[in-house]
């Protein structure tokens, strides 16, 4: 296979998973495959699913194939689920944070179903506050997040847009404003120099270790470019071509952003009933 200029980056950041000790890898094989579903266990579903995306990440890098991508999507959903049930746990036992939790609401915008895409909202909504509540800044307002709530209108209507305007004091950076101004154009060259562009910013971001720094800070992030993929799924859903994109990082998931909905696999869809089904009132709540 052709060599891609971005293959380090995946060994450095992914070699780890693969790699792990057998027994590490067996335990994570009896929750896939046996999900709890208990409010209390919320660490295990965002444990198993950074172990579940760097296995089928990794497979899927070298080797582009349907079935890895369902176990990347897996790997979302899990993490999801780890977020709806921080949202709704009083006690906080176990940290989520927004430098994980904005690019994974991207990733549910792009392959998500209406319902995790408005929970996800409000988790992200409930970090913010959190985070205001401790005196923390809110870091990549001008960045993922605001990018986030900008798909989020796209997709909604705005129908949220009052909550989450009063969050969001500084512009778009340069990189953003133009992906976001021009992923509907019927220019094709154009688009192809700012996801170029965009790509160039991810690279030089990416590796730094520091979460105020790097809006791609957890693992997934730093080599699924979600800044770029959401508006290419964007751009897709609303009726445009996204064949022409020329990247050679980009244009590998080109096969696999066309479709008009995305399933999980039948333990990971069951388990997410199962957490709605527990936690029913409280979401009736939350929407009515």
């Amino acid at each position: 296979m052709k060599k891609n200029s971005f293959d380090k980056v995946i060994d450095k950041n992914l070699n780890k998973y693969i790699n792990l000790p057998l027994e590490e890898h067996e335990y994570f094989q009896e929750f896939y495959n046996n999900p709890t579903v208990e409010m209390q266990d919320y660490y295990k579903w965002r444990s198993a699913s950074i172990l579940c995306f760097g296995i089928h990440y990794y497979s899927f890098w070298y080797n582009p194939n349907e079935e890895d991508f369902k176990g990347i999507i897996d790997a979302f959903a899990m993490a999801y689920i780890a977020h709806i049930m921080y949202l709704y746990d009083k006690e906080k036992k176990y940290t989520r944070t927004l430098v994980e939790g904005v690019p994974l609401f991207l990733s549910i915008l792009s392959f998500g179903e209406e319902r995790e895409i408005n929970l996800m909202f409000h988790a992200i909504i409930g970090l913010i506050r959190d985070s205001l509540n401790k005196k923390y800044f809110i870091n990549h307002q001008d960045r993922t997040l605001q990018e986030a709530f900008l798909l989020y209108d796209a997709y909604t209507n705005a129908a949220n847009h009052e909550i989450w305007k009063e969050y969001i004091t500084k512009p778009l950076i340069q990189d953003y404003q133009r992906g976001f101004d021009i992923i509907l154009s019927d220019n094709e060259d154009e688009i192809n120099s700012v996801l170029s562009d965009m790509m160039k910013h991810h690279r030089k971001t990416a590796h730094i270790e520091s979460f105020t720094s790097n809006e791609f800070y957890s693992t997934e992030w730093r080599v699924f470019p979600i800044e770029i993929i959401a508006l290419m799924r964007y751009r897709y859903l609303q009726g445009k071509s996204i064949d022409f994109i020329e990247h050679e990082v980009l244009s590998k998931f080109i096969p696999y952003l066309k479709k008009a909905e995305y399933t999980l696999s039948p333990k990971i869809e069951a388990a997410k009933t199962k957490i709605y089904e527990i936690l029913k009132y409280l979401i009736y709540f939350c929407f009515s």
